[in-house]
């Protein structure tokens, strides 16, 4: 595999973080980069492109959010979820299955209601 070098500015905060991490795990910085970027990639990559889909949405949000109506307008698509307290944020795992614009717009509408997502596709 080729590499290509391309200077990125970070965070001085993350880059301790990334440090830290390198050295717990025995690894460079630039592998754990390029692990991260391939993640987010092929989960964003994923929902880019329309075609039939499964996954999982992870979600953490303060209680006061109302994430149950999104959830309710997106029932054609959630096949079942999990709904949990841990103090006072809410932490939801929501399998999908279905049209990839549908999964996508799911996403971008807890986004912007408040809630920390990540979606990892079942392939």
């Amino acid at each position: 595999m080729v590499k290509r070098r391309f200077g990125v500015s970070i965070d001085s905060r993350i880059s301790a973080e990334l440090d830290n991490i390198a050295k717990n795990l025995n690894m460079d910085r630039s592998k754990i980069v390029e692990i991260a970027l391939q993640n987010y990639i092929t989960e964003h990559k994923h929902l880019s492109s329309k075609h039939n889909c499964r996954g999982i949405v992870i979600m953490k949000t303060i209680s006061s959010v109302p994430f149950d109506k999104i959830l309710e307008d997106y029932r054609s698509i959630i096949v079942n979820y999990l709904h949990s307290h841990i103090e006072n944020e809410c932490i939801c795992i929501v399998f999908v299955s279905g049209d990839s614009e549908h999964i996508s717009n799911l996403n971008r509408c807890l986004i912007t209601c408040g809630c920390l997502i990540r979606y990892l596709p079942l392939h």
